[in-house]
């Protein structure tokens, strides 16, 4: 920690309790029945009694009493021992979720263990015998055991049978999200600042931001639906498209997906995503009907081209071809699972002999490899020294379209590297355009084979560029985690359907759906919902530049080409020794905007110099890694007390608070000159998780309470009391900490307003890999 600077916990104005009211409390808790705190709508189907819960890797020799409950929503286990006696949950990181606490939709295997051996339960199947012990297999990679052995037989049986008839929905109307009613939300207001892109001038003022309004237009051709059903009822097509041309060619593509416009660069290049054509065999016996069907194809990339400034053809990407299958995606997770959730501390050690030869033989990291080397071909193609649009071809398009299109997308726009941009990415091309989030999450049972993370394939390849461009992203990778994690609670309409037209067949008013006309879901990107402001707070990175900052240096890099050639004239230097200069002063200039790497390869030559805004990330293999805060949270014997990567952050949080201390003092010293008093210049307000001391309080932190785990296990000495709980409360009480403190000399508190250049700020979590 650097010298002169101290973090200090604000205890927001709280007096201390004396010794007999913390006795009080403590009585009034221990007296108390124990129950989970339930959500509106929220039923306890299962209970048990002197339930134990074995803290993780302790090989079932430790654990604490409670009592285990089963909701239409949830797996509770409550108990007890708590660190405060307020009878609050100080500890619940997630609003939603309490520290111990399993979405039901998030449980992904349940075993029964006895004498060392493990019995997989068949949801829906008869449960016989006397259950001893649990074991929950969850989705995140986490694993929750509980034992029965002090519990009541009967009671034991029937919470186990609930959490088996819960857990594995087989339709979708019986899931607790149509059940749930947030008492506080005003049916049809957005608490959030999103955009949804479920109307035409969502979708207009995209191509106005991007300045493309004359090449492409939006389409209302699928309004009710007419044309599809796993497309939106506006998209965005070639202006040279009409509605009858679509409608003409809709029958020939799976699905009836024709293409459709993804994104626009400004040098007037496009992106296009389409699905494969359906088979001839199927559309027509006769060769003329053969013909027919390759000129429908051939107007509809006609179109595109029309529409690009030099009226290049468009390039085709077949992503069957390039990228890997959503069942290679599938297996390489099912292997990357087998070794990441070792169930004692025995079969980690011996997982960690080969550890790195077992992560290879999963082939995730070789297909996150695929997929970025997709996106940086598509790049150079559209910003290249002869850029054309490119058609992204898929099967079905509702995939691997969507990985790419994003990540591309994200390479050449900064808007989309804020939190805000990113979201209003993700509903795009995602959830509006029709990634089958419902069957690839496996939400309820009904085709295993069509299960399968391309969503987390998708937010790896996002980590792998933030972790080359740390300062490219306002966003962290808790964000990232927090975001997977969100898919498996089952509450929020982003992650729980197919397509749009299932999304409004279940929320809109008046059109029935199940059991429930007009269900009001929630949206994912309303995080109130799930977290307090302080929590956000870890989702901003400290080491983000915003766009003005590149922009900055770009001007600064021109002007000072600008003098070296003026004064490579006036000494009669040559025209290649003046280049030379210029070259070098560019590459500090990128390095500076953090933007493209020099010695990737001689292929990024042919992108521009001035292009600074975009990201071409290497796709080398030492330089791919494991996303261990996402992967290896919950593996305890990987964590390093004290250390890893939330260090780091902790570092930066550090020197981004020392310079607007600095700022703060310049524009003190400034105002004086003015004759401004300086009790009205307030020092702005950081919102990052560590705040710099300024009165001096003499605290330190604790080794022992940060752990390369944060913010999502435990902290502090791997003991019985903190092993079962959720860090991050603990960590404002504990660890010293001031959450957004902005304070001004006269010590008054400062405001600052949210914009989107001060959206980024980092929380680097996580662990290291097992070397």
């Amino acid at each position: 920690m650097s010298k002169g600077f101290k973090i200090h916990v604000d205890i927001f104005g709280q007096e201390e309790q004396t010794q007999s009211e913390i006795d009080k409390n403590a009585v009034a808790v221990f007296q108390a029945t124990l129950e989970p705190q339930l959500l509106p709508g929220e039923l306890i189907v299962g209970h048990a009694q002197n339930v134990l819960k074995f803290s993780a890797y302790s090989e079932q020799k430790q654990g604490i009493s409670g009592s285990l409950f089963c909701t239409n929503f949830k797996v509770s286990f409550v108990t007890a021992d708590r660190s405060s006696y307020d009878g609050e949950h100080n500890n619940q990181r997630n609003l939603l979720l309490g520290e111990n606490d399993i979405a039901l939709c998030n449980i992904d295997d349940i075993y029964q263990v006895s004498t060392g051996k493990r019995k997989k339960f068949t949801p829906g199947g008869n449960l016989t015998g006397k259950v001893k012990t649990l074991e929950i297999r969850c989705k995140d990679l986490s694993i929750h055991t509980f034992s029965f052995k002090f519990s009541p037989k009967d009671e034991a049986k029937s919470t186990v049978t609930a959490i088996l008839h819960h857990a594995f929905p087989t339709r979708l109307e019986l899931m607790f999200a149509f059940e749930y009613q947030d008492p506080n939300r005003q049916p049809g207001k957005q608490t959030h600042h999103t955009t949804m892109f479920t109307i035409k001038s969502d979708w207009s003022k995209e191509l106005d931001r991007l300045h493309c309004a004359d090449a492409w237009r939006v389409t209302q051709v699928n309004e009710h639906f007419n044309m599809t059903d796993s497309m939106p009822e506006c998209f965005v097509v070639s202006s040279k498209l009409y509605d009858n041309d679509l409608l003409k060619a809709a029958p020939h593509f799976l699905d009836s997906r024709v293409p459709a416009w993804c994104y626009s660069y400004k040098n007037g290049t496009a992106l296009v995503r389409m699905a494969c054509l359906r088979s001839e065999s199927a559309l027509s016996q006769t060769e003329n009907k053969g013909i027919i069907v390759v000129s429908e194809i051939e107007s509809m990339l006609e179109a595109v081209r029309l529409v690009h400034p030099n009226k290049r053809q468009a390039e085709i990407a077949d992503l069957n071809k390039q990228c890997p299958s959503v069942k290679d995606i599938a297996n390489s997770f099912m292997k990357l699972k087998e070794i990441c959730m070792p169930v004692s501390l025995k079969e980690f050690w011996v997982e960690d002999l080969n550890w790195f030869a077992r992560l290879s033989d999963t082939g995730w990291l070789q297909n996150v490899t695929r997929c970025l080397e997709t996106a940086v071909e598509i790049v150079i193609k559209m910003a290249g020294d002869t850029p054309v649009s490119v058609v992204m071809k898929e099967s079905d398009s509702k995939d691997l379209c969507c990985v790419i299109s994003s990540l591309v997308q994200l390479m050449l726009d900064p808007c989309f590297r804020t939190q805000r941009g990113f979201q209003n990415l993700v509903q795009r091309e995602w959830v509006v355009m029709g990634h089958p989030f419902l069957d690839r999450h496996g939400h309820i049972k009904k085709n295993e084979e069509d299960v399968s993370p391309v969503f987390l394939m998708f937010l790896d390849c996002v980590w792998q560029m933030l972790q080359q461009f740390p300062s490219a992203f306002a966003f962290s990778e808790t964000y990232l985690t927090t975001l997977w994690d969100s898919t498996f609670i089952g509450l929020f309409e982003t992650f729980l359907f197919n397509s749009q037209h299932q999304r409004m067949m279940c929320s809109k008013e008046g059109i029935p759906y199940g059991p429930k006309k007009g269900a009001q879901l929630l949206s994912v990107w309303d995080w109130s919902l799930q977290f307090k402001n302080e929590e956000q707070s870890l989702f901003k990175n400290p080491l983000y530049v915003a766009e003005h900052e590149v922009v900055k240096h770009r001007r600064e890099s021109a002007s000072l080409e600008d003098s070296k050639r003026s004064l490579a004239e006036e000494k009669g230097a040559s025209a290649l020794e003046s280049s030379t200069e210029v070259n070098k002063d560019s590459s500090l200039v990128r390095n500076l905007g953090y933007l493209i790497v020099d010695d990737y390869n001689d292929t990024l030559q042919t992108i521009s110099k001035s292009d600074l805004d975009i990201l071409l990330p290497q796709v080398k293999g030492p330089l791919i890694k494991l996303w261990s805060q996402c992967f290896l949270r919950w593996l305890i014997p990987v964590q390093i007390i004290g250390g890893g990567s939330p260090s780091e952050y902790f570092q930066q949080c550090i020197l981004v608070e020392e310079i607007l201390h600095l700022k703060h003092r310049v524009k003190v010293l400034e105002s004086s000159q003015q004759d401004i008093p300086n009790d009205r210049v307030r020092r702005p307000k950081s919102d990052l998780f560590f705040s710099q001391d300024i009165h001096g309080v003499p605290h330190k932190l604790k080794a022992d309470v940060l752990t390369s785990s944060f913010p999502y296990l435990p902290l502090g000495p791997l003991n019985r009391r903190n092993i079962l709980g959720t860090p991050l409360s603990k960590y404002f009480e504990e660890s010293m900490v001031a959450y957004g403190l902005g304070v001004s000399e006269n010590g008054a508190a400062a405001e600052l307003e949210d914009t989107d250049d001060s959206e980024g700020r980092n929380s680097k979590s996580r662990g290291e890999n097992l070397e």
